[in-house]
């Protein structure tokens, strides 16, 4: 017998288990619509309960919690023909706006609109497991606790926005700096610092877990917008994707986040966007890592809005076949029982290799 054929079947079978391990495949749901065939998910928690909108069987577009089974309008009898939910904590308790009426907490079969410290309107965008609530008044980033509005200080003078809170009470967002450029801003203890930019005129944070990372974009020189983290007092440039500019709208707290690749105006969705998911600093094509059978149904996911620290993803997906699109939900596939038997293979085959030569 000779060793060398078989160590290198060895090494090849090595290397095909660890390209599976490091490039999991997810399984993909159309979560559903209200009625009217087009909805979009923005955010999750560990339970997998999803946050999102969705269009009405009358056209409305009605803010939705999609957990378990069930479909739930959130806001059936608002009077307002646009309501969205951005963001919910691990309880289900769910924040977002309802139009003409401002920012609303769902909690159950409970619904509180959130006053603003002056003006009207106003949306919700985060929320924590305390149930404090972030968000945006008229120009000003707004903190709700116990349902009493505080607007957040800024450096500079303008308009600011927060998005997103974690459990010990850190907020993400944007504000005015002194020289009046607007930059992502980590608010600590209600004091606003300045997170800088790549190099361009303008940045923003869209989220941050439970360490303190933050996720969002920033401009380069040159003005291209590029997908950034900021993990302590660094910022990480989380460069282009094949051409295209990107941005993370989510992290869980093993520092994965999740976004998009665009083309042309950041303002707008476009055709050719591209759900990304980055870890260790590397992007990847969601869609070149979803489960054969929803690309061969047409599925294209287009942005990825949340992600769990179970690694579950939500976002919006087009389908190439029929033009519609959809909220849905990833799980990563646990590791088929191939894997496993490939395994065994390879301890076989590595003890056959260290038996004496005959």
């Amino acid at each position: 017998m000779k060793v060398a054929p078989y160590l290198t079947l060895v090494l090849g079978l090595s290397s095909a288990a660890a390209t599976a391990q490091a490039l999991p495949i997810y399984s993909f749901t159309d979560l559903g619509s209200l009625g009217g065939g087009n909805s979009a998910a923005y955010a999750l928690n560990d339970a997998g309960q999803v946050a999102g909108q969705s269009n009405t069987s009358g056209g409305n577009t009605h803010a939705t919690l999609w957990s378990g089974s069930s479909i739930i309008d959130l806001a059936p009898a608002s009077g307002s023909n646009l309501s969205y939910a951005t963001a919910i904590n691990s309880s289900g308790q769910v924040v977002g706006s309802i139009l003409n009426s401002g920012a609303v907490v769902w909690s159950g079969a409970s619904t509180s609109l959130l006053s603003l410290p002056h003006g009207t309107g106003g949306a919700g965008t985060g929320i924590n497991d305390s149930g404090q609530v972030v968000g945006l008044g008229s120009n000003a980033a707004v903190q709700w606790s116990g349902g009493t509005p505080v607007d957040l200080p800024t450096i500079g003078s303008g308009f600011a926005a927060a998005y997103a809170i974690n459990n010990a009470g850190q907020i993400a967002g944007i504000g005015p700096t002194s020289s009046g450029a607007f930059h992502a801003m980590l608010w600590n203890g209600g004091t606003p610092t300045d997170l800088g930019t790549l190099g361009g005129s303008s940045s923003i944070a869209f989220a941050i877990n439970a360490g303190g990372t933050v996720a969002g974009n920033s401009m380069i020189a040159g003005d291209e917008i590029h997908a950034a983290l900021w993990i302590g007092g660094s910022i990480i440039d989380l460069g282009e994707f094949s051409g295209q500019q990107t941005e993370a709208f989510a992290i869980n707290d093993s520092n994965v986040s999740v976004g998009r690749a665009f083309s042309g105006s950041e303002a707008f969705y476009h055709t050719t966007d591209r759900a990304l998911l980055w870890e260790n600093g590397r992007a990847f094509d969601l869609n070149s890592m979803l489960d054969p059978t929803a690309v061969q149904a047409g599925w294209v996911l287009q942005y990825a809005t949340g992600i769990n620290s179970q690694g579950w993803i939500v976002g919006h997906a087009v389908n190439a076949l029929t033009g519609g699109d959809t909220a849905f939900l990833l799980k990563p596939v646990p590791l088929p029982s191939a894997i496993w038997l490939l395994g065994s293979t390879l301890a076989g085959l590595s003890g056959l290799s260290r038996r004496p030569l005959r």
